[in-house]
Formats: structure tokens, C-alpha cells, sequence
């Protein structure tokens, strides 16, 4: 689980759906536990999440595209305040 700063859970795991993750090589049978992004609906899962744990920066401060955060401001010293804020 990942929490955003509302303190909502956001779930990264597969729990329900892991079975449909199994496959099978040489060296045995394995599942993933976490979502891989092969999957068809990882993208848009991750970019929801994305979304959701800096629900209260986007568009504020900062923008999200997938796994590309881009950190802006008026000026430079407050490009570097709103950078520190994401970080922390």
C-alpha cells in the first residue's frame, strides 16, 4: 500500500487478481505480487496512483505524467521551495 497525503491507502499489490499473474518457465511456477507494467491496465493503475498520493500538489505546483514529475513556479527560487516540498 501506498499512502498519499490525505492519508488514503492506495494499493499497489496484487491480492484478487494474482493468480491471473502466474506463469510457468524451467526453474518452476511464479506469481507476480506486485503489478508488472506488462499488464494491459498497469499504466493507467500507476498514473491513478501517481495521482492520488500528490492529489494535493497537481496543478498547484507540480504536474504528473506517468513516472515524469515536473516541479514549476513563477520564478527560480520558488521552482526550488515547490521542489522541496514534493521531496519532503
Amino acid at each position: 500500500m501506498v499512502q498519499n497525503d490525505k492519508g488514503e491507502e492506495v494499493s499497489t499489490h496484487l491480492t484478487s487478481d494474482q493468480e491471473k499473474t502466474t506463469f510457468t518457465c524451467p526453474f518452476g511456477t511464479y506469481a507476480y505480487r506486485r503489478m508488472p507494467f506488462s499488464l494491459c491496465n498497469a499504466p493507467s493503475t500507476f498514473q491513478r496512483c501517481m495521482l492520488s498520493i500528490f492529489s494535493d500538489m497537481v496543478e498547484h505546483i507540480m504536474e504528473v505524467f506517468m513516472d515524469d514529475i515536473t516541479v514549476y513556479g513563477s520564478a527560480f527560487d520558488e521552482c526550488l521551495v515547490n521542489l522541496e516540498v514534493v521531496l519532503n
